[in-house]
């Protein structure tokens, strides 16, 4: 399957144009930008504030939010993807913290 870099839809592998906004595949990932793909450096630090938002209290799973979110805002489909994942995780980490919290007060 070929993803189409404009609008994320799976069209089969001999497609020259996409199935659902009409894009000329090939001439469109050619001209992908580098800044499109999320940068490996956003992902590990999302992922690592996610790691570390029980030692800091949730704090900085908010700022793993916010990295998610940057790289959520990027135009590849698999930026959208890691992007989502960290976002939910660190909100996840934020809840269970908060339940955390109101079950000991």
């Amino acid at each position: 399957m070929v993803y189409c870099p404009k609008c994320g839809v799976n069209n089969p592998e001999d497609a020259e144009e996409c199935k659902s906004c009409g894009i000329d595949l090939e001439y469109a990932h050619r001209t992908i930008k580098e800044e499109d793909e999320p940068s490996s450096t956003l992902i590990i630090l999302g992922y690592g504030c996610a790691l570390l938002g029980f030692l800091s209290v949730g704090i900085l799973s908010i700022v793993g939010i916010i990295l998610g979110f940057i790289i959520f805002r990027k135009k590849s489909p698999s930026a959208k993807t890691q992007g989502l994942i960290i976002m939910l995780l660190n909100f996840i980490i934020i809840l269970v913290l908060a339940l955390i919290a109101i079950y000991y007060l």
